[in-house]
């Protein structure tokens, strides 16, 4: 006896994992530590009285280590790169204004002032430079860059100076990721607006942008593993590719965009499948900034759960996302996590049942499930949303019609198992 089922399409959502934030406040050494930065294994705080350290997941933190020497202002930025941790000093100073640049390589035990060279907008003469954005790029390189002073440097770990970076006619970059030792630039203007460099920032050249709409790309992400994101605030919309820019597909990030307050993209976080894009903050009543997350192979967003996230009537401040293995941490005023990562459907996490079989895979009509045991299956699209479901008696097989579904790859689930179908 075979069983046949008909399958009419139908939509339910595939439910996100939903956040229960922990603060990490109550771990920090005494004081008030609110900018955070994670490399290397390690989480970093920085605040009045200097940088502490956890290595532990925020569980425990390391006694304060001020920046020596430095002139009176205050930490502002602080990034991990490579081997050392920066920190953006702002001058408080109005005799002496602009920004310092301090790295540290052993926990704050000892600093380097790294801003010589670097540009100043009130002339070369006094330490003060300008305010510069970090980009961390692949093989120990970093990027300092400003849209406004149309200059922009880089240097590898290790070298003295910091060289001028031209990516364009012109310098003034808006962001910058990579995938492998393939750097990608954003450019505030429509032409060339985006360029990528396969020789480490010495020539660049002009990606096809097939399928972006005309306007300035705001923010550029990459999961550096085959996957850019550009956000356009323009048409408020996250655009994906997946051959280093040549073509793009918008991601349908609208929606979720909309039902989470409407404001635009401040960030993006990308890591494997997970993607998280925190939303710029509105001051209304309810201070808390909210975000929206996906992760499955082809995102699909749902609004994420800000419950526990710091909430006060202050000036309202953009969440950072670090996604560490099975954990999301969030910068937002303290250092909060959760458990993370969602529900993936990615390809790296089937897993085959010899005690079932799936047969004929690809087809184009009908698809036979057998089980030895008595189970539920569930197939799901790459966007994580069910289009049917059943059950499976033991050894008895299960025909399903899938002539409805559209051609390509699906996903089938059992208790034990997760394989990839073809519908051709």
């Amino acid at each position: 006896m075979v069983k046949t089922i008909t399958l009419f399409l139908f939509f339910i959502c595939y439910v996100g994992h939903a956040q229960n934030w922990m603060s990490h406040n109550d771990a920090l050494a005494t004081g008030s530590y609110n900018i955070h930065t994670y490399v290397g294994g390690v989480f970093y705080a920085m605040g009045a009285e200097g940088l502490i350290h956890s290595t532990d997941g925020g569980a425990t933190w390391s006694e304060p280590k001020p920046i020596t020497g430095a002139p009176a202002g205050r930490a502002e930025i602080i990034q991990g790169a490579h081997d050392r941790v920066y920190v953006k000093y702002a001058l408080t100073d109005a005799g002496n204004p602009g920004y310092l640049y301090y790295y540290t390589t052993d926990n704050g035990a000892t600093w380097v002032n790294d801003s010589e060279g670097l540009f100043s907008y009130f002339g070369m003469d006094v330490p003060g430079r300008a305010n510069f954005a970090f980009s961390v790029l692949s093989d120990n390189y970093i990027v300092l860059h400003n849209y406004f002073t149309d200059k922009s440097y880089y240097k590898q770990v290790g070298e003295e100076g910091w060289k001028e970076l031209f990516a364009y006619d012109f310098n003034s970059l808006q962001d910058f990721t990579f995938i492998g030792n393939t750097w990608f630039a954003a450019i505030p203007t429509w032409a060339g607006r985006l360029r990528k460099s396969t020789d480490f920032g010495e020539t660049w050249s002009t990606v096809g942008y097939s399928g972006l709409p005309d306007g300035e790309i705001q923010i550029l992400a990459s999961n550096h593993e085959g996957k850019l994101f550009i956000y356009f605030n323009g048409v408020n919309e996250v655009y994906m590719s997946e051959d280093e820019g040549e073509t793009w597909v918008a991601t349908n990030a609208g929606p979720a965009i909309a039902e989470a307050g409407g404001n635009l993209i401040a960030n993006m976080t990308a890591s494997g499948d997970d993607l998280y894009l925190a939303l710029g903050p509105i001051e209304t009543e309810d201070i808390t900034t909210n975000y929206i997350e996906s992760h499955t192979t082809v995102p699909s967003y749902t609004v994420g759960d800000p419950s526990g996230l710091y909430e006060a009537w202050l000036a309202p401040a953009i969440v950072e996302f670090y996604v560490v293995n099975d954990k999301v941490y969030a910068s937002y005023f303290e250092l909060f996590s959760a458990e993370g990562g969602g529900n993936h459907l990615g390809m790296e996490n089937l897993k085959i049942d010899s005690k079932i079989s799936v047969y004929p895979n690809p087809t184009t009509d009908y698809l036979t499930i057998q089980s030895r045991y008595s189970d539920t299956w569930k197939i799901y699209d790459l966007r994580g949303k069910l289009v049917s479901q059943g059950t499976l008696e033991a050894a008895i097989p299960v025909q399903i019609n899938i002539e409805g579904l559209s051609a390509g790859t699906y996903i089938l689930m059992t208790a034990s198992t997760t394989q990839k179908i073809i519908k051709l």
